[in-house]
């Protein structure tokens, strides 16, 4: 709605407002009809218009409220011209007005919003700014606390001129990154890290996210802003340790390794001596020397045993430990396996029930199934009281073979579950006086369960719990 009004400095009566176009009016008549005293803002209009009056050139543009005929508030966009008479002297003042209410309703409400906006932003811990044209538009205290820079600074920087304090290593690829949202690609960025030089040349690191807004009438960046140096000091001493730790885990493997092997070869003497003293010296020896032998070759083969896993383990962590698999007779392999542990069967005084079909052929590396076989069958034996009994089951399926190993010794709790197969996961008993065999390594099931997984297959376990027995399943695909 566009208004024509014309103040004289003649008294005429006002009659109308916003009606009957134009009116003349007197200054008296203006204030308190048409212009209230005092605007809503707070701001003097008796003032405005005294100066108006005085001098309209300075005001040629003004917009002030006003009061409609029904007494509604109203705001106006004034365009004022001085009248003059012939001598120059002024005799009036014509103002053209537009009513801007609604825009300056929602200049209001925009304002307010803005203000609310910077009283969050000024209390929070986070930097935020607003990016429009890759030129900063507002930023909070934080953010300017941040960079070392006070805000005045900061908003006075030209486009593009803050890739300045991002680090070289980083800025191309930041750089990119804010292309990307600001030509639409992207609306919503997250967990962006960099590094930043403050104003006192520290470097610091930085993690933004960024989010596309309307502001100003325009399409701008609102970023948030968190200094994560800290954080990130933590994660590169992490790293650090673990680097140590690794190289120390190398260490320990390097060592076991060559120890294990250094180790080998004096035991295999050791263990052949004793085995020859013991089976072709029987009777030309005193009996007392003998036992001392046989403690000997007993210790001998733990040791031999025992380097052989640790040699094995290392394998298997290195990815080095290789099968050589051919067609082969699981009947006879498993056989083979309980024959060989007769003596320590007979020493415990241990039965082992056979359950095994003629023949059975299957593609397997013998040897390390060998290894397997006789790792389960030793822990039977040495979880079943003396006297007990073990079972051995070779079952052929449609999918799949099994090869059981049973024993109603003292049986697997759940909470040993959960270590059998780890490395040196050995269960302690000790004290506990179960009759049983208590000696290992805790490597025996952990190489085991390797050695049935490269061969495809996998080790199951069951066990109702203590001391009612278990069941070791090889199931081979």
């Amino acid at each position: 709605m566009v208004l024509a009004l014309i103040l004289v400095f003649t008294p005429q009566p006002l009659k109308n407002f916003l009606i009957l176009l134009p009116k003349y009016l007197t200054y008296e008549h203006v204030i308190g009809t048409i212009v209230p005293k005092t605007e809503t803002t707070g701001r003097d209009l008796e003032k405005l218009m005294e100066d108006i009056c005085k001098d309209p050139e300075i005001y040629k543009n003004n917009v002030n409220e006003n009061i409609t005929k029904y007494g509604k508030k109203v705001w106006i966009s004034w365009t004022n011209k001085a009248i003059k008479d012939d001598k120059g002297n002024l005799v009036g003042i014509l103002s053209v007005g537009n009513d801007i209410t609604k825009q300056r309703l929602a200049t209001l409400k925009i304002s307010e919003s803005e203000d609310k906006f910077r009283t969050i932003t000024e209390q929070s811990f986070i930097g935020i700014a607003i990016l429009e044209d890759f030129k900063f538009k507002y930023v909070n205290q934080q953010f300017s606390d941040t960079l070392g820079y006070t805000p005045k600074e900061i908003l006075k920087w030209k486009s593009k001129e803050f890739l300045k304090l991002m680090h070289p290593e980083d800025r191309e690829r930041i750089m990119e990154t804010a292309e990307n949202i600001y030509y639409g690609k992207n609306d919503i960025l997250a967990d962006i890290q960099f590094r930043a030089t403050k104003k006192t040349g520290e470097v610091i690191w930085l993690e933004i996210i960024s989010k596309t807004i309307p502001f100003e009438d325009k399409i701008a960046n609102l970023i948030a802003t968190l200094d994560i140096t800290e954080k990130k000091e933590v994660e590169r001493l992490v790293l650090e340790e673990n680097r140590k730790l690794v190289e120390l885990n190398k260490m320990r493997k390097d060592i076991i390794t060559r120890v294990s092997h250094e180790l080998k070869t004096p035991l295999t003497s050791i263990y052949g001596a004793s085995q020859i003293l013991l089976k072709h010296f029987d009777g030309k020896i005193d009996e007392d020397v003998l036992k001392f032998i046989e403690i000997f070759h007993r210790g001998a083969l733990r040791l031999k045993k025992l380097v052989e896993n640790l040699i094995d383990a290392s394998r298997i962590e290195s990815g080095k430990l290789e099968l050589n698999i051919k067609m082969d007779d699981l009947v006879k392999i498993t056989k083979e396996c309980v024959e060989e542990m007769s003596y320590l069967l007979d020493s415990r005084k241990l039965i082992v029930n056979l359950n095994l079909p003629d023949e059975l052929e299957f593609n397997v590396d013998k040897i390390r199934l060998q290894q397997v076989i006789t790792n389960l069958l030793s822990n039977a034996m040495k979880n079943t009281p003396i006297s007990g009994k073990i079972y051995v089951n070779l079952v052929e399926n449609h999918d799949y073979i099994d090869i059981q190993i049973k024993d109603k010794g003292v049986g697997i709790t759940e909470k040993e579950k959960e270590l059998l197969f780890e490395k040196f996961g050995k269960m302690e008993r000790y004290g506990m006086d179960l009759g049983v065999d208590i000696e290992g390594s805790g490597l025996g099931l952990y190489i085991s369960k390797e050695i049935v997984e490269l061969h495809g297959g996998q080790i199951l376990v069951e066990s109702e719990g203590r001391n009612k027995g278990s069941t070791f399943t090889i199931r081979l695909y």
